[in-house]
């Protein structure tokens, strides 16, 4: 009895390694394919027309409160061995020099000792004084006066003791530099009480922007 072989057809295996060939390159070629239509489609989302405007460089600057005398660094006043009735007259004149609007006020600091209280005390706001190191009143005219009738040195330097309590109406502009002169004047009452005492402050002219 003679046993049968089957062989199976050559074409076939061939035909399926060429069908698994082509499923190989079927799957490299699927991610290929994503990669080239996400690069179109972000093209796409980024293609659009566009306009824009503007204003120009836009700038920022701050103002400016500045303020001067022009009294060359000395005191008013340095008077010793005062008798009464002996007064003192003298004038200084205040420039404002700011870019800002605001307001120039005059008060008392650094005040002791107690003469203020038998000092009398005038004090005026005007133009023209000559001033300067001498601090001279000539062609002093004023237009206000700025311590109440009776006021001493003590009670002007209780009354007056920083911008918001001082005094004078003076609101610069700003647009341009602005001068006020100022005119001091003080006199000993007659009294024995004044005898033997002492007094010192200091006048400060302030400004701030309104």
């Amino acid at each position: 009895m003679t046993a049968s072989v089957q062989h199976r057809p050559r074409g076939n295996r061939r035909g399926r390694r060429r069908d698994g060939g082509r499923r190989r390159t079927m799957v490299v070629a699927l991610p290929l394919a994503l990669v080239a239509s996400s690069a179109l489609v972000y093209q796409a989302s980024n293609a659009a027309f566009t306009a824009s405007t503007d204003n120009g460089s836009n700038t920022w600057s701050s103002g400016t409160v500045a303020i001067s005398d022009d009294d060359s660094s000395s005191v008013m006043f340095q008077a010793t061995g005062l008798k009464p009735g002996d007064t003192g007259i003298k004038c200084i004149n205040v420039t404002y020099s700011g870019t800002l609007a605001g307001g120039v006020r005059l008060y008392v600091t650094s005040t002791s000792g107690t003469l203020g209280q038998y000092l009398d005390l005038t004090v005026e706001e005007g133009t023209g004084a000559t001033g300067g190191a001498t601090l001279s009143c000539s062609g002093f005219s004023a237009t206000s006066t700025l311590s109440a009738g009776g006021a001493t040195l003590a009670s002007f330097a209780t009354a007056h003791t920083d911008f918001g309590s001082g005094v004078s109406a003076w609101a610069p502009t700003g647009s341009a530099p602005e001068a006020r002169s100022y005119r001091v004047t003080y006199t000993l009452q007659d009294t024995n009480s004044a005898m033997g005492q002492s007094a010192a402050a200091t006048f400060v002219w302030e400004a701030q922007n309104s």
